[in-house]
């Protein structure tokens, strides 16, 4: 990943303006290096991907699977085959609604 676009994207989670859920595609033989203040859900719809998270070792990702990623995290990932995912962003609030939180009042 060029090094405008990380800075860039690191600006825009900052920002908070960045979509929670997004369909992303990734071509073949791609890498990436990241580290991202929000928590992902990684919903893999088409392809595969070694995910290496934390310098552990890489693990094989592929389509059906889901993925956890924690916040302030840094992780890998090397395209095998075309990949097609959703991706979720988990804010530090999250609710049931604007309404309800998940945190219990007393």
């Amino acid at each position: 990943m060029n090094p405008g676009i990380k800075s860039r994207l690191h600006q825009a989670e900052k920002d908070d303006v960045l979509p929670l859920i997004e369909k992303l595609s990734f071509e073949k033989d791609r890498y990436f290096s990241y580290n991202s203040t929000y928590a992902k859900l990684v919903f893999m719809i088409d392809g595969s991907f070694l995910f290496t998270l934390d310098n552990k070792p890489d693990f094989l990702i592929r389509a059906g699977q889901l993925l956890f990623i924690p916040p302030h995290t840094p992780f890998r990932l090397y395209v095998l085959e075309n990949v097609s995912l959703i991706l979720n962003r988990i804010s530090d609030c999250v609710g049931m609604c604007n309404q309800m939180g998940l945190t219990k009042k007393d």
